[in-house]
């Protein structure tokens, strides 16, 4: 049946009501400042100050992928205003990063939160690209730690895996972030287990600053069918 018939589903009157009373608590909540995403999970906001919102949101009629998808908006943001990023805006950036696939599930990532000012600037000072460091509330260290892990040599696939997800959720929550490489240069990795006391057997793996971004950037279409072959090269 067509999504939202209540006529056919038998559901009219109640429905309506429960609408009206949806309609009430959003008015309660306040317009969203940024809407992210629009898929079947709802519709999620966020802006500095206030918590998450989930909102209902219909799905969309058609397959088509909207530039509003946090993995295609999702560009490299450098530059943040000076508006804190608090600590449950943290914790949902952890909780994404470790949702991220691992190789039999082994989960060898392990993170460093670094919101001192002097540290964010000693860092910047050793990575050639990090100049965004010192201006941004807070950065995530993504380490690996192979030691224990099941199939050591797909560590760094793990963390690929989890820092992706730490850009997406970012993106998701209306916060600016850049992927800033540390592993495999030996030199960036002895920079940091010397500024951070991080073990011989943990690798620093990437750095990522997050800030409310205090420069747009429209989204960037890079799709190229000459790179897809079918069935065989």
């Amino acid at each position: 049946m067509p999504h939202g018939d209540a006529a056919q589903d038998g559901e009219g009157p109640a429905r309506r009501r429960q609408e009206g009373g949806d309609q009430a608590g959003r008015a309660a909540l306040g317009p969203p400042a940024r809407p992210r995403l629009r898929a079947a999970g709802g519709h999620v906001v966020c802006q500095p100050g206030r918590r998450v919102c989930t909102l209902a949101a219909q799905v969309p009629a058609t397959p088509e992928v909207s530039m509003d998808d946090p993995v295609l908006s999702r560009r490299s943001i450098r530059r943040y205003t000076d508006q804190p990023v608090d600590d449950d805006l943290v914790e949902r950036l952890l909780r994404a990063a470790m949702a991220a696939p691992s190789a039999g599930n082994q989960q060898p990532w392990r993170f460093v939160v670094i919101r001192d000012r002097a540290m964010l600037q000693a860092i910047a000072d050793m990575h050639p690209y990090g100049k965004m460091l010192p201006g941004a509330p807070v950065a995530i260290l993504v380490c690996g730690d192979p030691g224990d892990a099941k199939w050591a040599v797909l560590w760094d696939q793990d963390c690929s895996a989890c820092t992706e997800n730490l850009l997406i959720e970012a993106e998701l929550l209306g916060l600016g972030a850049v992927w800033l490489g540390v592993h495999p240069l030996p030199e960036r990795e002895a920079a940091l287990r010397d500024l951070l006391g991080i073990p011989e057997h943990v690798v620093p793996f990437a750095v990522v600053p997050f800030g409310w971004p205090a420069q747009r950037k429209e989204p960037s279409d890079r799709y190229d069918a000459a790179r897809v072959h079918s069935e065989r090269w």
